[in-house]
């Protein structure tokens, strides 16, 4: 046993992989035999683990699956969570939300038992986007809503943004903007609490963006501006760009065309800088605008 045990630490090291799944393999048989379950548990954790590495998912489910049973003969919830996390991101990863969804239900309440508040926050956001995919507005909202009284309790300021960002954009997408305006109006001012400029830019345009849906244009084209300011004072030019953008759509709206169409070549130039960054859409929105 402890020649196997050797044998697939040294290949494991060595990176030959496939080799140290075949010594795992074979220590798994002898730990079965030897009834150690606790060698039982981490071979096939990282039976488990290596199946991922070669994207053999329906494998490493198996061996998760396996897992799972001794690791509640031993009520080690630690690792049973960490178990069906594994068998949720398997399962996210096919596209079986439902699936995906059952798993991380089960680990929550381990991780309220276990007082692990920022992992419990964690499941709850994931859980929220599982319920989105599952068109489950309603209940993605109670996840988020759940999350953000824990990260209160916890007092982290940028976890409190994140999610009430998250929780505008699940409001504006059900088309309640009074719900969707307060989130962001309480984003805002947590980013302004913090000190963090890149997240003040980041609510301002949102809000910006947010006041052209509802054909505010001035209050758009002040918030804009606000952030362009801000944007160049820290020479973040991302921010610059989609400031601009913001402004030249108010422009338009005014009947500025001229405004406009300058503005969003501003923004195009700076933004065609920025690798990986989709401008089809800019360059759409300027060949609809009048040429004077």
């Amino acid at each position: 046993m402890a020649l196997t045990m050797l044998s697939e630490t040294v290949a494991a090291y060595q990176k030959d992989y496939k080799e140290a799944e075949k010594y795992m393999t074979r220590g798994l048989t002898l730990a079965r035999e030897q009834n150690d379950r606790e060698r039982v548990l981490s071979l096939l954790e990282g039976l488990a683990a290596l199946a991922n590495y070669w994207k053999d998912y329906a494998g490493a489910r198996e061996y998760l699956q396996q897992a799972l049973e001794p690791a509640r003969n031993q009520g080690d919830t630690e690792k049973i969570s960490d178990f069906l996390i594994g068998l949720y991101e398997i399962a996210d990863r096919e596209d079986d939300y439902k699936t995906a969804e059952a798993y991380l239900e089960e680990a929550l309440p381990l991780e309220r038992e276990r007082g692990d508040l920022a992992k419990c926050r964690a499941l709850l956001v994931k859980l929220a986007e599982l319920a989105s995919h599952q068109q489950n507005d309603v209940k993605a909202e109670v996840y988020l809503e759940e999350a953000l009284v824990l990260v209160n309790k916890q007092d982290d300021k940028e976890a409190v943004f994140a999610l009430l960002l998250d929780l505008f954009g699940l409001a504006k997408y059900q088309k309640d903007y009074v719900k969707a305006d307060v989130h962001l109006q309480k984003a805002l001012t947590m980013a302004r609490e913090i000190g963090n400029r890149e997240a003040i830019c980041q609510a301002l345009n949102l809000l910006s963006s947010f006041y052209f849906d509802q054909q505010l244009f001035d209050l758009s084209r002040s918030t804009a501006l606000e952030s362009l300011a801000l944007a160049r004072e820290e020479n973040d030019q991302y921010f610059v760009a989609v400031s601009l953008h913001n402004l030249g759509r108010a422009a338009e709206k005014q009947g500025d065309f001229i405004k406009a169409r300058s503005l969003g070549q501003e923004s195009l130039t700076i933004l065609e800088t920025v690798e990986g960054f989709p401008v089809d859409f800019i360059r759409q929105w300027l060949a609809t605008l009048p040429e004077n």
